[in-house]
């Protein structure tokens, strides 16, 4: 029997998008099929993070070009995609992130205006942000693009659904609409530990509190160290890693560097610094603004058995609560969060390291690749 072809899709580039076509794609390739990657239009710079991942990934896989950004409409996406997928005989289409599509293909099947007849049955998709099968979420916007859901699933266009929490895929699973299963958002970690070099010493004394990644303002930095400034618990200390946009974060942030209560790393931070941040830190902080979704770094931490800090709302907050991942805060609130670091330092870490070695587990690179295993069998 020939090989299965699969046309693996994601035309963005930022935050994890890159790092989910390589697991998405090499664990197809692993299963023993043929993938064809349609990517962002910047291909060189997409297969240059592939490569850094994999060295030898390009030579497992086809990385295309798409036309498709913010720009264009969804009919070149539609395109370029019939086009590859005719082109290598596909046999199926895997959306790496759905959402960057979904709300268009959402709002147009309302009209009628449905996918391209060639991928009747054949789509499989990742969807990150589900709001339009999420009953919590509510508005005309939302019941719109719902309608519009609804319309492509019944019209057969949807073969698999991945969706990244549990409780919209139970109700999936009731209704038996469409095939859905949970897929976790898993850990990923580099095998090196590199001191970062604007870390000269750590005290142990100290309560070490790590805030990740790039300074995007949904990420809750700005509110994180207005909280730090107010606080009474003088043990706290901030590592700030990542590159910082927010000119108001900078600012604020320097003037704690000043203080001795942070240490600012505004610059890419390689994998194996990464590492180390998450080894030495008491804490992480997922200090999100209403954040709708999930966030690898509450994995990546229960894989290093740290407690997080986190904002109540929706996944992230239910998912904190419910596993006992670590401390919950109200959502956008600097007194709350201000009145979290007061008590840090009657909290005993040790009391949720069973639970956050059983939630890393869960969301397991293994688990990840079970997950797509339920539509793609291995070969």
């Amino acid at each position: 029997m020939s090989k299965k072809t699969i046309l693996v899709v994601d035309t963005q580039i930022e935050g994890h998008h890159v790092l989910w076509l390589y697991l998405v794609a090499n664990s197809l390739f692993e299963f023993g099929y043929n993938v064809i990657m349609l990517v962002n239009n910047n291909v060189n710079e997409v297969s240059r993070r592939l490569s850094i991942l994999d060295i030898a990934f390009s030579n497992k896989v086809t990385i295309l070009p798409s036309r498709y950004d913010k720009k264009q409409s969804l009919s070149v996406y539609w395109q370029d995609l019939v086009m590859v997928f005719n082109h290598h005989h596909c046999d199926e289409v895997l959306f790496n992130n759905f959402d960057t599509i979904a709300s268009n293909v959402f709002r147009k099947a309302t009209f009628g205006l449905l996918p391209p007849k060639t991928l009747r049955g054949k789509i499989s998709a990742i969807y990150h942000r589900p709001r339009p099968l999420d009953p919590s979420q509510r508005g005309f916007s939302n019941l719109w693009k719902s309608y519009g859901c609804n319309v492509i699933i019944k019209s057969g266009f949807v073969k698999h659904l991945w969706l990244l929490d549990p409780s919209v895929v139970s109700r999936i699973q009731e209704k038996g609409t469409v095939a859905c299963s949970f897929i976790p958002d898993p850990w990923c970690i580099s095998a090196e530990s590199t001191q970062p070099k604007e870390i000269v010493s750590v005290d142990r004394q100290k309560i070490h509190l790590l805030q990740y990644g790039v300074g995007d303002k949904r990420k809750g930095t700005l509110l994180l160290l207005n909280a730090l400034s107010n606080t009474k618990n003088n043990k706290i200390h901030i590592w700030l890693a990542g590159k910082q946009v927010d000119h108001e974060v900078l600012t604020l942030a320097q003037s704690l560097v000043e203080k001795g209560v942070l240490t600012l790393i505004d610059r890419y931070v390689t994998e194996s610094e990464e590492r180390w941040l998450f080894e030495n830190c008491t804490w992480v902080t997922l200090p999100y603004l209403s954040h709708y979704g999930s966030s690898n770094l509450l994995s990546k931490a229960a894989k290093f058995v740290k407690p997080v800090i986190a904002s109540n709302f929706h996944l992230i907050g239910r998912n904190v609560t419910n596993y006992n991942l670590g401390v919950c805060f109200q959502d956008q609130s600097i007194d709350s969060l201000t009145s979290t670091l007061d008590e840090l330092s009657n909290i005993k870490t040790e009391q949720f390291a069973a639970s956050l070695d059983k939630f890393a587990d869960r969301y397991s690179l293994t688990n990840f690749r079970n997950a797509l295993a339920v539509n793609f069998p291995r070969n």
